[in-house]
């Protein structure tokens, strides 16, 4: 068991750690050695649990955890498909940005804290809605195989719909997964997006959503593990000044908000890990 506890996920004999490490910024190739140290972090703080995606760190996310958490038993991965649009390319801006600024930023938190306030406030383009498609046999299966050969693994702990809104949420789609679960290429499956929990209805055993100010105040769901993310980048508007509390309180919030879930947090250094994780909360 880990410092932070673990939870089962409903209708198998899997189980997580309730805290879990986003892995959206671990990059492979050159930017390795910075992914290794933040997964060192996270590990020794008791975190066992990573999110990821095909698409995560210009698709190099599952590579980099794959590599890095090869011998390390224990260990449990959420992955996704559905997301099928383009990955963004890995441009020499956006590394200098990740390993020169980011770290500056990181040691300015009034400055960074600053730069984020003015950027919510920044009116937003309307998002236009897209168009529901179907997921195939075919699709799925192929990006599972994909993801298995980045990740080094034979079996996929958890697999999420990503964005579901976008995708029909149909009985064959969800006799394919079953299929997967039964082959033991996945052990649970659900969906993974960036809105409220109530924004779509459940599929699976998993619900991976944003983190809400009514979370406190939520009945639990015994037949869906619940997941948020989003804890430390959205204020929780909840009657309190959250923008004041530190990252390690926020998280500490959220997991007594959701004792019967799981929280993930995302850090772009080891330093940040060990800002929120590296005691017992």
């Amino acid at each position: 068991m880990t410092r932070f506890g673990v939870v089962r996920v409903p209708g198998t004999e899997l189980s997580i750690s309730r805290l879990g490490l986003g892995a959206a910024r671990l990059f492979a190739g050159r930017e390795l050695r910075s992914s290794a140290k933040i997964v060192e972090a996270a590990l020794l703080a008791g975190v066992t649990h990573f999110d990821t995606a095909p698409s995560y760190a210009c698709g190099e996310s599952e590579v980099a955890l794959g590599e890095l958490l090869a011998g390390h038993a224990g260990t449990t991965i959420t992955t996704k498909i559905g997301a099928y649009g383009a990955i963004p390319k890995k441009t020499a801006n956006a590394v200098a940005y990740r390993t020169l600024l980011r770290p500056a930023l990181a040691a300015f938190p009034a400055l960074k804290a600053s730069l984020l306030r003015l950027r919510a406030s920044m009116p937003r383009a309307q998002s236009i809605p897209k168009a529901q498609h179907i997921l195939l046999r075919s699709q799925v299966t192929e990006s599972v195989e994909r993801s298995l050969q980045r990740l080094r693994r034979d079996t996929i702990d958890i697999l999420l719909v990503h964005e579901p809104a976008e995708v029909l949420l149909s009985d064959a789609l969800e006799q394919v997964l079953i299929d997967l679960v039964r082959q033991r290429l996945i052990k649970a499956y659900g969906l993974g997006y960036g809105g409220p929990v109530d924004a779509i209805n459940p599929f699976g055993a998993v619900l991976q959503c944003a983190a809400e100010a009514s979370d406190r105040e939520r009945s639990p769901q015994t037949n869906t593990l619940r997941i948020v993310h989003g804890v430390l980048r959205s204020p929780m508007n909840a009657g309190r000044d959250i923008a004041s509390l530190t990252a390690r309180a926020r998280l500490e919030r959220a997991l007594l908000s959701i004792h019967n879930g799981a929280v993930i947090f995302s850090a772009s250094s080891a330093a940040q890990v060990n800002q929120v994780a590296l005691n017992r909360i």
